[in-house]
C-alpha cells in the first residue's frame, strides 16, 4: 500500500484540484494516502489537503471514511482543525483543511515542556487545556465524541498579529455520534478508560466518560511529559495500585497541586458514573489557580503513601484482551511510569523517572520533523 501511497503523491504534486488549489509539497504518507501542501490559486492561501484512495477499501472502510467527514464538516469552532472543502473524484476523496503550521503538541512538548518544574509548564497546560477542553465540551454538546485524545492530535497554531498559539483539535477518524459503542480498543492504549479492557455490560461503554478518562490523561502528559501507565488494566503494576488508591497519581507527580489532583482524579474514576461531564471538568479547569505547588507549599507532613513495590496481577495484557472483541487502534504515546518497572514487577515511586534511560515524550517511529508525520500522524 505504502508504494501506491508514494506513487499517488508523486502523480498529484504541480496539478491543479479543482481548478482552485495547486498541490506543490508532500507532508506526509500514511496507510490509505498522503497529505499535501495546496495554495489557492486565486488567494494565494495555504491549506493542507488529505488526498484519501477509494481503491481497495470494502464497504464497510468507505463508510468510516465518509462518516469522518461527515462529521467534521458540521464542525464550527476556533479550537477544532476546519474542514473547509471536500473535492471527490472517481478514485480519490480530497478533505481541503484549514493548516496548522507550528507541528503538533507532541512534538511542542518533547522540544519545551520542562516536565512539570516551571511555571511555563503551567502556562502551555493554561493555554492548551482551556482551549481544548472548550472545543470538547462543544462536540459533547453536539453528541460527538472523539475518542482519540491524546498530545498527537492537537495542532498548533500562531496567527500573525499574535505570539500566542492557538490549539486545534485534529483527526475525527475515530469520532462517533454514538452514545455507547462496543468498539473497544478503540483509541491509543495510554489514553484508553479502564471500561475498555473489562467491558462492562453488552451496551458497551459510554463514549462521553471514555473522552472524560482522556482528557485526565491528556492534562497530565501536557505538564508533566509523561502519562501515569502504558494502560489502565490491571495487568499494568502502576495502574493496579492506582485502582487500590487514587492517591498513587502524588506519589507519581510530586509536584501537583492539590487542586489539580482533585480534578485528574475525578476524571479518573474508575466507575464511569462518577466521572464529572466534559463541561464540568471545563468549569474546574478554568478555576485552579495553580496546578504546581508553590514554592511556600510544603506538603512533606501529608499523608500520601508511598509505593516502593509493585506486584502486577495475572490476568491477560492488552493484546489478548483485545483478541475477541476487535481491533486496537493503538498508537504512539508518551512515556509512562510502567516503563521503570524491573524485570521482578518493583518500581520505585520515588525515584526520578526522568533521570532513567526512557524517554519522556517518544513517538514509537522515532523522531520525525513536525510535518514528516506517517502512519500515526494525526490526519490518517
Amino acid at each position: 500500500m505504502n508504494d501506491t501511497v508514494d506513487s499517488i503523491a508523486g502523480s498529484k504534486l504541480d496539478t491543479i484540484l479543482g481548478g482552485t488549489y495547486r498541490l506543490i509539497e508532500e507532508i506526509g504518507t500514511g496507510s490509505y494516502g498522503c497529505l499535501l501542501l495546496g495554495q489557492h490559486v486565486e488567494f494565494g492561501s495555504y491549506h493542507a489537503i488529505k488526498v484519501l484512495t477509494k481503491s481497495g477499501l470494502n464497504a464497510e472502510q468507505l463508510t468510516l471514511q465518509r462518516a469522518e467527514i461527515e462529521i467534521q464538516q458540521h464542525l464550527k469552532h476556533d479550537n477544532i482543525v476546519a474542514l473547509e472543502r471536500t473535492i471527490e473524484d472517481d478514485d480519490f476523496v480530497y478533505i481541503v483543511l484549514e493548516l496548522c503550521d507550528q507541528g503538533d503538541l507532541f512534538d511542542y512538548a518533547v522540544a519545551h515542556a520542562g516536565k512539570g518544574t516551571s511555571d511555563d509548564d503551567q502556562s502551555l497546560l493554561q493555554m492548551a487545556g482551556n482551549q481544548i477542553i472548550e472545543a470538547l465540551v462543544y462536540l459533547h454538546d453536539q453528541g460527538i465524541y472523539h475518542r482519540d485524545i491524546k498530545l498527537e492530535n492537537v495542532l498548533l497554531q500562531m496567527p500573525d498579529i499574535s505570539r500566542d498559539f492557538k490549539f486545534k483539535l485534529a483527526d475525527f477518524g475515530l469520532a462517533t455520534r454514538q452514545a455507547y459503542s462496543n468498539e473497544y480498543g478503540c483509541g491509543s492504549a495510554s489514553y484508553l478508560a479502564p471500561e475498555h479492557f473489562n467491558p462492562p455490560t453488552a451496551q458497551g461503554y459510554a463514549c462521553s466518560s471514555a473522552d472524560v478518562w482522556s482528557t485526565g490523561i491528556f492534562v497530565l502528559a501536557i505538564l508533566f511529559g509523561r502519562n501515569p501507565w502504558q494502560e489502565a488494566s490491571l495487568s499494568d503494576p502502576v495502574f493496579a495500585e492506582y485502582a487500590q488508591d487514587n492517591m498513587v497519581i502524588k506519589d507519581l507527580f510530586p509536584s501537583i497541586s492539590d487542586e489539580f489532583l482533585q480534578l485528574v482524579q475525578r476524571c479518573l474514576a474508575l466507575n464511569p458514573e462518577d466521572r464529572p461531564t466534559m463541561r464540568q471538568v471545563w468549569k474546574e479547569f478554568q478555576r485552579i489557580d495553580h496546578f504546581l505547588i508553590q514554592d511556600n507549599e510544603d506538603d512533606s507532613d501529608q499523608a500520601y503513601g508511598t509505593y516502593d513495590t509493585v506486584s502486577p496481577v495475572s490476568i491477560p495484557q492488552s493484546k489478548d484482551a483485545f483478541k475477541d472483541i476487535g481491533f486496537s487502534y493503538d498508537s504512539a504515546c508518551c512515556g509512562s511510569w510502567s516503563d521503570l518497572i524491573d524485570q521482578e514487577g518493583d518500581c520505585d515511586f520515588n525515584a526520578d523517572p526522568f533521570g532513567s534511560d526512557t524517554d519522556d515524550l517518544t513517538r514509537s517511529s522515532g523522531d520525525e520533523d513536525l510535518f514528516a508525520q506517517h502512519d500515526d500522524s494525526w490526519w490518517m
